[in-house]
Protein backbone atom coordinates (compact mmCIF):
# COMPACT_ATOMS: atom_id res chain seq x y z
CA UNK A 1 0.00 0.00 0.00
CA UNK A 2 1.12 3.56 -0.59
CA UNK A 3 -0.24 6.91 0.48
CA UNK A 4 -1.78 9.14 -2.16
CA UNK A 5 0.21 12.16 -1.11
CA UNK A 6 1.37 14.83 -3.51
CA UNK A 7 4.05 15.90 -1.01
CA UNK A 8 5.90 12.57 -1.01
CA UNK A 9 6.99 10.68 -4.14
CA UNK A 10 5.43 7.35 -5.09
CA UNK A 11 7.26 4.10 -4.50
CA UNK A 12 8.84 4.85 -1.13
CA UNK A 13 6.35 3.13 1.11
CA UNK A 14 6.25 0.24 3.55
CA UNK A 15 3.51 -1.71 5.27
CA UNK A 16 0.90 0.37 7.05
CA UNK A 17 -0.85 -0.85 10.20
CA UNK A 18 -4.40 0.41 10.58
CA UNK A 19 -4.48 2.67 13.67
CA UNK A 20 -8.14 3.67 13.39
CA UNK A 21 -11.00 3.11 10.98
CA UNK A 22 -9.86 6.06 8.89
CA UNK A 23 -6.09 6.25 9.43
CA UNK A 24 -2.93 4.25 8.81
CA UNK A 25 0.52 4.62 10.31
CA UNK A 26 2.93 4.65 7.36
CA UNK A 27 6.62 3.83 7.69
CA UNK A 28 8.52 4.63 4.51
CA UNK A 29 11.09 2.17 3.23
CA UNK A 30 13.49 4.74 1.75
CA UNK A 31 12.71 8.13 3.34
CA UNK A 32 14.45 9.19 6.54
CA UNK A 33 13.42 11.63 9.25
CA UNK A 34 14.87 15.15 9.04
CA UNK A 35 17.71 14.20 11.40
CA UNK A 36 18.28 10.96 9.39
CA UNK A 37 18.15 8.87 12.58
CA UNK A 38 15.29 6.56 11.49
CA UNK A 39 12.82 5.76 8.74
CA UNK A 40 10.14 8.43 8.32
CA UNK A 41 6.73 7.55 9.82
CA UNK A 42 3.48 9.49 9.53
CA UNK A 43 -0.27 9.04 9.96
CA UNK A 44 -2.17 8.99 6.66
CA UNK A 45 -5.93 9.09 6.12
CA UNK A 46 -7.41 5.90 4.67
CA UNK A 47 -8.65 7.85 1.64
CA UNK A 48 -4.97 8.46 0.73
CA UNK A 49 -3.91 4.80 0.77
CA UNK A 50 -3.90 2.51 -2.25
CA UNK A 51 -1.95 -0.59 -3.37
CA UNK A 52 1.40 -0.19 -5.09
CA UNK A 53 1.11 -0.12 -8.90
CA UNK A 54 1.63 -3.43 -10.72
CA UNK A 55 4.98 -4.04 -12.37
CA UNK A 56 4.71 -3.71 -16.16
CA UNK A 57 7.63 -5.00 -18.20
CA UNK A 58 8.78 -2.69 -20.98
CA UNK A 59 11.10 -3.52 -23.88
CA UNK A 60 11.83 0.14 -24.57
CA UNK A 61 10.45 3.63 -24.09
CA UNK A 62 9.73 6.16 -26.81
CA UNK A 63 9.90 9.94 -26.98
CA UNK A 64 6.81 11.49 -25.32
CA UNK A 65 6.13 8.43 -23.10
CA UNK A 66 4.99 9.46 -19.63
CA UNK A 67 7.17 7.61 -17.12
CA UNK A 68 8.06 7.47 -13.44
CA UNK A 69 11.79 7.86 -12.80
CA UNK A 70 13.34 6.56 -9.58
CA UNK A 71 15.40 9.34 -8.01
CA UNK A 72 15.93 10.84 -4.56
CA UNK A 73 14.24 7.93 -2.78
CA UNK A 74 11.03 7.90 -4.81
CA UNK A 75 9.26 7.82 -8.16
CA UNK A 76 8.81 11.13 -10.01
CA UNK A 77 6.57 11.70 -13.03
CA UNK A 78 8.26 12.90 -16.21
CA UNK A 79 8.26 12.53 -19.97
CA UNK A 80 10.86 10.86 -22.21
CA UNK A 81 12.42 13.49 -24.48
CA UNK A 82 15.36 11.51 -25.90
CA UNK A 83 16.75 8.01 -25.88
CA UNK A 84 19.80 6.09 -27.07
CA UNK A 85 21.47 2.78 -26.23
CA UNK A 86 19.16 1.91 -23.31
CA UNK A 87 19.40 5.38 -21.76
CA UNK A 88 16.52 7.85 -21.68
CA UNK A 89 16.45 11.56 -20.99
CA UNK A 90 13.38 12.41 -18.90
CA UNK A 91 12.00 15.94 -18.58
CA UNK A 92 10.29 16.92 -15.32
CA UNK A 93 7.69 19.68 -15.74
CA UNK A 94 7.70 20.47 -12.02
CA UNK A 95 11.43 21.30 -12.05
CA UNK A 96 11.94 22.40 -15.65
CA UNK A 97 14.92 20.11 -16.11
CA UNK A 98 15.82 16.78 -17.68
CA UNK A 99 18.02 13.90 -16.46
CA UNK A 100 19.32 10.73 -18.15
CA UNK A 101 18.18 7.35 -16.70
CA UNK A 102 18.78 3.71 -17.49
CA UNK A 103 15.78 1.60 -18.43
CA UNK A 104 15.92 -0.11 -15.01
CA UNK A 105 15.29 3.26 -13.31
CA UNK A 106 12.07 3.93 -15.23
CA UNK A 107 8.57 2.52 -15.21
CA UNK A 108 5.40 3.27 -17.13
CA UNK A 109 3.41 5.95 -15.34
CA UNK A 110 0.07 4.72 -14.02
CA UNK A 111 -2.82 6.63 -12.46
CA UNK A 112 -5.11 5.38 -9.67
CA UNK A 113 -8.64 5.73 -11.09
CA UNK A 114 -11.85 4.35 -9.63
CA UNK A 115 -10.06 1.80 -7.47
CA UNK A 116 -7.60 0.45 -10.05
CA UNK A 117 -4.34 1.34 -11.76
CA UNK A 118 -4.66 2.65 -15.34
CA UNK A 119 -1.85 3.13 -17.86
CA UNK A 120 -1.65 6.62 -19.30
CA UNK A 121 -2.79 7.10 -22.92
CA UNK A 122 0.74 8.26 -23.68
CA UNK A 123 1.92 4.61 -23.67
CA UNK A 124 -0.05 3.28 -26.61
CA UNK A 125 3.12 3.17 -28.74
CA UNK A 126 5.39 1.76 -26.04
CA UNK A 127 6.36 -1.88 -26.53
CA UNK A 128 5.27 -3.96 -23.56
CA UNK A 129 7.04 -7.27 -22.93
Amino acid sequence: MAPLSHDVPDGVFGKEPLISQNQYLVQYETLLTDDESSMLREVVGAIHVRPLPPVIRVAEFRVCDEVDAYANDGWWVGRVVDGKEGMYRVFFDCYGCSIWYGVDELRIHQEWEYGRWVISDYHKCTRLV
